[in-house]
């Protein structure tokens, strides 16, 4: 355990001292035996050596038993790292969920209870506003010389009613409060708090998960925001078609393997367009064709279930296959340069 190492630790620190003390006495003896021309006494320095020596041996090999333990420990953490993060991202969101609830609730007893203690000052201000001698009786009523409604009716004193919330001007320098009703504040916190959660990490998983492979080899959400951010970040966030920022609402395209973003509006004029539709089934035929191929044999060259004729003639294929697709390709750029026109 940590208390361990650290008692060893301690332990060779106090034996080093104890050499040096040593060490410094047997000077001092044998330099007083000297004076009095006696024999030189028996030294202790090295039975303190040698306990000395002893402990950093000890503080050696816990070094070495820590390190060990260090080791295993990571690679335990490693080797539980796919499962420990899925409890993770689950009790991540079951937590999410809790505190969903929970603020809800407190924005709804708050708000009751805030609105309760405000009533009981409207309807004593009423009170006083209907009737002039309440009024003048309850301004004259004092307790100890204090005066007592007014002094007990400041709007500052009622519970549950503003918070501050610091302002600050950078990062560090405060600029002052900004009072804010606490109902109105815990109804924005529970509008972050109840909101759908955008957490892209949880749409990746780790080497070791057994779902990784899975969603590796599998076509990404295309409705995913993180899909549509990372488009945003590669390609731009601007229209493939248009190339225009209008503010208007892209989606993310699947272009021939390369995911662009299209207006909507840009989106639907494609889908209703005959040529686009030809060139893009033609493409996914073709597609599925290849893949289909690639199932059956071939995909490796290096498979022993294969033989070098196997191999050529799926060369071959692939190349004739290539010449075919480029010839789709350009097409589909025709199709989009008469779209861009239209």
């Amino acid at each position: 355990s940590c208390d361990w190492a650290v008692r060893v630790a301690d332990q060779a620190d106090a034996a080093g001292k104890a050499r040096a003390e040593a060490a410094a006495e047997d000077v001092k003896r044998a330099a007083a035996a000297m004076r009095d021309e006696k024999p030189a006494p028996k030294l202790t320095e090295p039975k303190a050596d040698e306990a000395a020596r002893s402990a950093l041996v000890g503080l050696q090999a816990a070094e070495q038993l820590i390190a060990e333990a260090h080791t295993r420990l990571v690679d335990a953490v490693s080797e539980s790292w796919a499962g420990w993060r899925r409890r993770m991202v689950t009790d991540a969101a079951d937590a999410h969920a809790a505190a969903r609830e929970a603020v809800s609730g407190a924005v709804e007893a708050v708000s009751a209870a805030a609105a309760r203690y405000a009533g009981v000052g409207h309807l004593d201000a009423e009170m006083r506003s209907r009737f002039p001698e309440v009024r003048a009786a309850t301004d004259a009523e004092t307790r100890a010389g204090l005066p007592w409604y007014s002094e007990t009716h400041m709007p500052s004193k009622r519970p549950l009613g503003k918070v501050l919330i610091p302002v600050k001007v950078g990062q560090i320098n405060p600029a002052g409060n900004l009072p804010v009703e606490l109902d109105d504040a815990l109804r924005m916190v529970a509008e972050v708090v109840t909101a759908d959660a955008d957490w892209p990490a949880a749409e990746w998983t780790p080497p070791g998960d057994p779902d990784h492979e899975r969603l590796l080899s599998e076509p990404v959400d295309l409705e995913a925001p993180w899909v549509h951010a990372a488009v945003a970040r590669s390609q731009g966030s601007a229209c493939i078609l248009c190339s225009t920022h209008t503010g208007e609402p892209t989606k993310v395209v699947d272009d021939g393997g390369t995911l662009v973003l299209v207006h909507e509006s840009r989106l639907a004029k494609l889908e209703r367009d005959p040529k686009r539709k030809r060139v893009i089934e033609a493409a996914e035929r073709e597609e599925a064709r290849r893949r289909s191929r690639r199932e059956q044999g071939g995909l490796s060259p290096t498979d022993p279930r294969y033989g070098q004729a196997a191999h050529e003639s799926f060369v071959n294929q692939l190349a004739e296959e290539e010449q075919s697709e480029s010839g789709a390709a350009r097409l589909y750029e025709l199709g989009c340069e008469t779209t861009r026109q239209d």
